[in-house]
């Protein structure tokens, strides 16, 4: 009669986490004092290079293709019957939706200095606030490995 206990290790994932914020901090902080000094590192660009419009249509379709992406890889993922591989599998998946978000946000912020659209910083800002969803909760994992009987350490 033994106990069979699955463990999921958390600590690589609340490391990307960390390595996250430092980084989006620093763009943050960035794009604050550039919005607040108005002395734009890029110099000027033509605003029919960059236009809203196309560059948010290409941001949201990049968004969109990346997500149906990440839902076939995790669905592979849930169907893996070793725990160990599944776990692991889970870890890069994860780390690779960090650094997804991590270029989104860098991409924006660029997008935001070359053209002073308050667009692009609005969406910043979001981007910004939406990243505590990144920190790996418990009962988020759970639901996306679809698993019940998962043990965390941290």
């Amino acid at each position: 009669m033994g106990l069979d206990v699955r463990l999921f290790d958390l600590r690589p994932l609340k490391k990307y986490f960390y390595y996250y914020v430092g980084a989006a901090v620093f763009f943050g902080g960035l794009v604050a004092y550039v919005f607040y000094s108005k002395n734009n590192p890029i110099g000027y660009v033509p605003r029919q290079f960059l236009d809203n419009t196309n560059m948010i249509i290409i941001l949201f379709a990049a968004t969109f293709l990346y997500s149906r992406f990440s839902k076939k890889e995790l669905e592979k993922i849930i169907q893996t019957k070793d725990d160990s591989k599944k776990f692991e599998a889970y870890i890069s998946y994860s780390k690779k939706r960090t650094i997804w978000n991590l270029f989104s946000l860098l991409v924006t912020a660029a997008l935001f200095l070359a053209t002073y659209s308050k667009v692009f910083l609005i969406i910043f800002i979001l981007q910004l606030s939406l990243s505590i969803f990144l920190y790996p909760r418990k009962s988020f994992i759970l639901q996306e490995l679809k698993e019940r009987d998962l043990e965390f350490t941290s």
